[in-house]
């Protein structure tokens, strides 16, 4: 793909940031046209072919990240933008981008819950019904367990805890990833180098 993809990629993941964390979401009217945007560059630049690695990056960036929603963890706009990066980067590197976003998301909640100890017991306890969910889904599957989901069972006054803004970790887990490719450098952080070497 043209060198120019990862600036305006960079550009794109940047406004998504700034509108996640004033916005709390992230709106089709920002993410949609992105990804036509990315699939048609790629199609005139690099023809069919290149038009085949940006939808299968396209679909490899959105499975990433719908296990995580179909759990709640996280809200469709954030899939939809990992989908965008995979439609730029194509499925290898939306893989490895998806490693810098984990770390990254790692870092932003761990940062939240030092600025905000009190929510710890309720961030534990919804990560304790996150996993809950997973296994309804694998005995009962998707509508069986929204049905029987932990989630509708919190009291009122709980409150809904830390919010964590992903598109912030998925814009900035990438342009990390893009500047460190572009620097020559190969590992940030070392594990991810180590996982992504495994693959390709």
């Amino acid at each position: 793909m043209s060198s120019f993809a990862p600036f305006i990629l960079a550009v794109f993941l940047a406004v998504c940031a700034v509108f996640d964390l004033f916005y709390r979401r992230i709106p089709n009217w920002l993410t949609y046209p992105a990804m036509t945007a990315a699939l048609i560059f790629r199609g005139i630049n690099g023809g069919v072919d290149e038009l085949l690695q940006g939808l299968s990056g396209l679909a490899v960036g959105m499975a990433l990240l719908m296990p995580v929603y179909l759990v709640k963890g996280m809200g469709a706009g954030d899939v939809k933008l990992m989908g965008v990066v995979g439609a730029f980067l194509g499925p290898k590197e939306a893989f490895v981008a998806f490693l810098w976003t984990g770390v990254t998301g790692g870092v932003y909640a761990l940062i939240l819950l030092a600025l905000h100890p009190h929510q710890l017991v309720i961030f534990l306890k919804k990560c304790l019904q996150k996993f809950v969910f997973i296994g309804k889904v694998l005995f009962y599957g998707v509508s069986g367990a929204h049905a029987l989901s932990p989630f509708d069972e919190e009291p009122a006054h709980q409150g809904e805890g830390l919010k964590v803004c992903y598109g912030v970790a998925i814009a900035v887990g990438t342009m990390g990833y893009l500047l460190c490719k572009g620097g020559g450098h190969s590992s940030w952080p070392p594990f991810v180098c180590a996982l992504s070497s495994r693959f390709f």
